[in-house]
């Protein structure tokens, strides 16, 4: 239909990712159309740190202990996402010893047809009783779109834990927030376009939540380290990430090409 319709004529640019532009050139584009821009983007007017009495209350609201390590999620629970690999995570630190810690899932199960379906919720609740998880998990779940931030803002790490990630919007929702993110350097490396030593966390894909959990481990006796990622990490997205800088970008592109 792409080469029927011939779309091409009337585009002047592409905005994508790596795949995409993969796929465009296999169809006969112009690599000259295919814009090299971030692709990776966070609204940093959305998602930003909070004042620490604010946190506090959140937390408290929650019940979470001051002094435990939180370690979050946010969005759908469900069989094909990466939530399951953060209730291995908290497995791993528990055989490690690690006990001082809260898991906390923010959202639930699919929307269809204007109900949710809580099948696999019910079924990943079950899957953390089994790993000895029920003290250590609060289950949030949907909350209203604006209160999103404030929760983000009680996690002290939010994971995303796959074989080969490529991107994630709560990866970079977390660190517009001045929070550790934490992810898998897979063998597309994906995730090294936005993560860096210096403003989040990467392991390698062998073992991964083993070793998710061991640098978690240590992370939470380094407040000084983990207090410089997250700084890092909100530099970052504002200069980097944010909708601003993506929109200049664009807006430089066109004013040079025309």
């Amino acid at each position: 239909y792409y080469k029927l319709l011939k779309i091409d004529r009337k585009i002047d640019f592409y905005l994508g990712f790596p795949k995409a532009d993969a796929d465009l050139i296999e169809k006969g584009v112009d690599s000259a159309k295919l814009v090299d821009w971030s692709y990776h983007a966070v609204d940093t007017n959305k998602f930003f740190p909070l004042e620490l009495n604010k946190n506090i209350l959140t937390r408290n609201k929650l019940g979470i202990d001051q002094n435990s390590l939180t370690i979050g999620w946010v969005g759908r629970l469900e069989q094909k996402n990466q939530c399951t690999s953060t209730l291995l995570l908290g497995k791993a630190l528990l055989d490690r010893g690690f006990r001082s810690f809260m898991l906390v899932f923010v959202g639930g199960g699919a929307w269809i047809n204007g109900e949710e379906d809580t099948s696999f919720v019910k079924k990943f609740k079950q899957h953390a009783i089994d790993l000895g998880l029920s003290d250590h998990i609060i289950f949030t779940g949907w909350v209203d779109y604006e209160e999103v931030n404030a929760y983000l803002n009680i996690m002290d790490i939010v994971p995303m834990l796959e074989s080969d990630p490529a991107g994630g919007s709560i990866l970079r929702e977390a660190m517009s927030c001045g929070k550790v993110a934490l992810s898998v350097l897979g063998k597309s490396r994906m995730q090294e376009a936005f993560m860096h030593p210096s403003n989040s966390i990467l392991v390698s894909d062998i073992d991964f939540v083993e070793k998710a959990a061991i640098e978690i481990i240590q992370l939470s006796q380094d407040s000084i380290k983990m207090k410089m990622l997250g700084e890092n990490a909100r530099r970052y997205c504002e200069d980097n990430l944010s909708f601003g800088k993506q929109a200049a970008d664009i807006k430089a592109l066109i004013d040079n090409s025309f």
